[in-house]
């Protein structure tokens, strides 16, 4: 295959994590052994030390991250934003079933 570039991969990229939506948490914790958790945990308590107010989650997937940044101490409000409406579906459902 040819190497892509510009829009064509953009596209390509998009359309890959678009089939993949459903699965992606599954295939990070397969592939991760679970790790994957913990990592964005940490990063969250890393990025929000010292925050105070609003945090920005961009292209969130899934919504981990944002869901962990909304937990931390001083962030009143985690945003999670993602250019692939099958991703925002997900980190809705999660945000949903939490309850916030």
């Amino acid at each position: 295959m040819a190497e892509l570039k510009g829009e064509a991969k953009q596209r390509y990229v998009s359309d890959m994590f678009a089939r993949i939506a459903g699965r992606y948490d599954l295939m990070n914790t397969l592939i991760t052994g679970g790790l994957h958790h913990r990592w964005k945990r940490k990063a969250a308590r890393l990025t929000a030390h010292g925050l105070t107010g609003d945090a920005l989650d961009v292209a969130t997937g899934t919504g981990d991250l944002a869901l962990a940044l909304a937990g931390c101490p001083g962030v009143t409000q985690a945003i999670g934003v993602d250019v692939l409406p099958p991703m925002v579906a997900l980190a809705e459902a999660k945000a949903r079933k939490r309850n916030l």
